[in-house]
């Protein structure tokens, strides 16, 4: 809802705020954009402007005094697009949803929605509210995801009346009218997922031929058309199917409670009679759906057929193609055996320039053996003698440690007396003792 406390301006004549104050012109355009689009036209592809100001009307301010300077504004943006406009837009160029070529002469900044000063200052004009499309364009695709390609018919059999695909698609349950379907169309046919034929013929463009990985055509044939009142005619009769087993079921039902109630005979033989004639109808249902299943499956197979068909014969000319562009197959050979004997004759040069560094190779790693070996004998010779500076060198760090031990040992006190000669005799004696087993060793 508008906010209350911004009524009064918003139901105000504003437009002297563009010259006045700027900030509060734009802020009720914003307001009056925002609350339109996102509340008032939320669910409506076509915005007719006929009773809007009847239809805006406020019990306190009356019908907005410049809502057509709000108008003015969302159809410059591209919001709102006239239909006069949009029925001449550039269909020449495949655009998205939402990227519009319009006829510049009309969808310029001289479009105006007032008509005159009066009570009813408003044009009667239609627009496509292009924001209802843009909220859509996801629901829309998922509807025809679901319905159409993820149906498991043949894209070849995706061909359809307008009433047809209305229903099979599921858009009727997005759109309120059948001239809104129609925007609908054209906004599939804009963004190349559909084409639409002057007959009324609905053909859905597989997502696999629009990413070019399908040669599916565009146009729509005489078969087409065939394919497509066939469809309509299965689609009917799987309706009528539908009814017909509700009336059995219903009948059926009522027979059981007239027998277990005890009605008249009359009325039990009515209603078995009822129950048998819509079996009758079902069962004549049931045929009439077999033959068009059959006659829609062959038909699905001859066009598989021929798109097989055109892709191999497209594939032959291509291989054709690449094929001319090769020499002869004497040609071919002639070049092999070319090639193989420059190379072997470029291999007897190569021999020819080497030879003379491969015979200096060999005396030179027979002078290398040589050395290796002197090397070698020598490295022999010395290692006994480092065995000999090993052992004395293990002998001198072994004195060494001897001589370390018998410091410390004199160094020690029994008590707080100078140690005796004894003890000095005794040190001495150990240490006389410890040389004939340096020297044994």
């Amino acid at each position: 809802m508008l906010p209350e406390s911004r009524l009064r301006s918003l139901y105000s004549d504003f437009r002297e705020l563009r010259l006045l104050n700027i900030d509060g012109y734009e802020a009720n355009i914003r307001q009056w954009k925002e609350w339109l689009i996102k509340e008032f036209w939320s669910d409506l592809t076509i915005v007719s402007t006929t009773d809007l100001l009847l239809e805006l009307s406020n019990a306190q301010y009356g019908a907005p005094k410049s809502i057509d300077v709000v108008l003015d504004d969302m159809v410059k943006e591209g919001t709102l697009i006239p239909m006069s406009a949009y029925r001449k837009r550039n269909q020449s160029i495949v655009l998205s949803i939402m990227k519009w070529t319009i006829n510049k002469t009309v969808m310029d900044l001289s479009w105006k929605s007032r008509a005159n000063e009066t009570a009813r200052y408003l044009k009667p004009t239609k627009y496509v509210n292009m924001a209802w499309l843009k909220k859509n364009d996801e629901v829309i695709h998922d509807l025809l995801k679901t319905n159409i390609y993820e149906s498991g018919n043949p894209s070849t059999i995706n061909v359809f009346t307008k009433s047809h695909f209305y229903k099979a698609s599921g858009i009727n349950t997005v759109t309120k009218d059948w001239e809104s379907y129609e925007i609908v169309l054209d906004s599939l046919c804009d963004s190349n997922q559909i084409v639409v034929s002057s007959e009324d013929i609905v053909k859905v463009i597989s997502p696999l031929s629009y990413a070019g990985t399908n040669s599916q055509s565009r146009e729509i044939s005489e078969e087409d058309v065939c394919v497509a009142n066939i469809n309509e005619y299965i689609f009917t009769a799987e309706s009528e199917i539908k009814s017909a087993e509700s009336v059995v079921e219903l009948t059926t039902k009522r027979l059981s409670n007239a027998i277990s109630s005890g009605l008249s005979q009359e009325i039990k033989r009515t209603l078995l009679r009822l129950k048998k004639r819509s079996e009758r109808n079902l069962e004549q249902g049931y045929t009439s759906l077999e033959s068009l299943k059959k006659l829609q499956d062959e038909i699905s197979k001859a066009s598989q057929n021929v798109v097989m068909v055109n892709i191999m014969s497209q594939a032959s000319t291509a291989l054709k193609a690449i094929n001319s562009q090769l020499l002869s197959e004497d040609s071919i050979s002639n070049i092999i055996d070319e090639f193989q004997e420059n190379t072997e004759k470029q291999d007897r040069i190569h021999d020819l320039l080497v030879g003379e560094t491969v015979s200096d190779d060999d005396a030179l790693e027979g002078e290398l053996a040589q050395l290796e070996k002197e090397l070698s004998k020598e490295d022999t010779k010395k290692d006994p003698k480092e065995t000999v500076d090993q052992k004395l060198s293990k002998s001198s760090k072994e004195t060494e440690s001897t001589e370390d031990l018998a410091k410390k040992l004199a160094s020690l006190r029994v008590s707080e007396h100078v140690p005796s000669d004894s003890s000095e005799n005794n040190v001495e004696t150990a240490k006389k003792e410890e040389v004939p087993h340096k020297q044994l060793a």
